[in-house]
């Protein structure tokens, strides 16, 4: 049951999602399938894209509230594109810092994540 404003219903702990099931979700946002029509998943994976260059495409979405203990949680969670293969990553981190700076830090921590595999270098 979902519960709450339409535009913040996933933050009062009624709609729990897992790093698993993001990372599904995600493949068929990126392979067109889920239940929507094609042009509105393609939409927003459009979207999504936040850095495009001649040696990688990175799209993701982020995310970010608090759970029933009171941590900071962020979420990172896309894709990235390097000579025609596609890499997905669900990156979730948790604070119970209250000024811990969620939104740099969840995009920081992924790039080094993935930087560290060898990605951003049009090699994969």
């Amino acid at each position: 049951k979902i519960s709450g404003p339409v535009d913040s219903f996933w933050l009062n702990n009624t709609l729990k999602i897992s790093p698993d099931e993001q990372l599904g979700l995600l493949k068929k946002l990126y392979f067109e399938q889920l239940p929507f029509r094609k042009s509105v998943q393609q939409t927003m994976s459009r979207l999504m894209v936040q850095e495009d260059n001649t040696a990688y495409k990175l799209s993701y979405k982020t995310g970010w509230g608090f759970d029933e203990a009171g941590n900071s949680i962020g979420w990172l969670t896309g894709w990235i594109e390097e000579n025609r293969h596609v890499y997905f990553f669900v990156t979730l981190l948790k604070s119970p810092d209250k000024n811990f700076d969620m939104v740099p830090a969840r995009i920081a921590i992924t790039k080094d994540i993935l930087k560290s595999y060898g990605f951003f270098e049009g090699k994969k």
